[in-house]
């Protein structure tokens, strides 16, 4: 089982407002990268909202690409282990 991780968010201010959790581009040098969004939420004056998360890696793919603005829906996964290698062989059928 893998470490669970949370974040809390508390709104101060006098505004209701969005907030998102996203993942950092590493040496995002093209500039057309762009990151993965976690997570978005409204939340209201005053409140909070905590967000819980554990690692899981997988395989996933589909049949068709992805263009900017899709949402990806896997065909299939296969879950992964970064501590073990693994060979994955794909016939077209």
């Amino acid at each position: 089982m893998s470490r669970p991780y949370s974040i809390t968010i508390v709104n101060n201010s006098t505004a209701n407002d969005n907030f998102c959790i996203f993942q950092q581009v590493p040496d995002n040098q093209d500039g057309m990268t762009m990151p993965l969004a976690w997570f978005a939420r409204r939340i209201s004056t005053g409140s909070r909202v905590t967000f819980h998360w554990q690692n899981q890696y997988e395989f996933a793919w589909s049949k068709t690409g992805v263009s900017p603005g899709d949402v990806f829906d896997a065909e299939r996964t296969i879950s992964a282990n970064p501590q073990r290698h693994l060979a994955l062989l794909i016939k077209n059928t």
